[in-house]
């Protein structure tokens, strides 16, 4: 018995293919905001800039997970970060802010130094990770 029909013995491997990422900025703004219902464009656009930080752990890491950000998608990388190194959490959550610029009529930002991103988004960030991994200890400490 071969491995090709529908009943595949459990010795046969299947396996899955290769997933397709996009690989540019604004494909992946494209496609988040094609994604996206009206209502949803509408809270994100009312959104402050410096409140972005909320939507990092549900959106940004969905995000990161479904771009292939965590497995190596490094076109992609490259084309929200530019030649500096940026890690896939950074990346996330450019994408967030690069879908908000486009809401809101600005240019994209991708390519551009972290730094150069709004400061006090980048802190907010950094304060909900510090909050986020107070919390993990504590429910180990459970």
């Amino acid at each position: 018995m071969g491995c090709a029909n529908d009943d595949i013995p459990s010795s046969c491997v299947v396996l899955e293919p290769e997933p397709v990422y996009q690989t540019s900025l604004e494909s992946v703004v494209n496609q988040i905001l094609a994604d996206m219902n009206e209502h949803e464009k509408e809270e994100l656009t009312k959104t402050p800039k410096i409140d972005l930080a909320r939507y990092y752990y549900d959106w940004g890491t969905a995000t990161g997970k479904r771009l292939g950000l965590w497995s190596g998608n490094k076109m992609l990388l490259e084309s929200v970060c530019g030649s500096m190194k940026c890690y896939p959490d950074d990346a996330s959550m450019l994408i967030i802010e690069s879908v908000w610029n486009r809401l809101n009529n600005r240019p994209l930002r991708g390519k551009e130094k972290i730094e150069e991103f709004d400061p006090e988004v980048v802190k907010k960030v950094m304060e909900v990770n510090e909050k986020s991994r107070v919390m993990e200890i504590d429910n180990k400490n459970l």
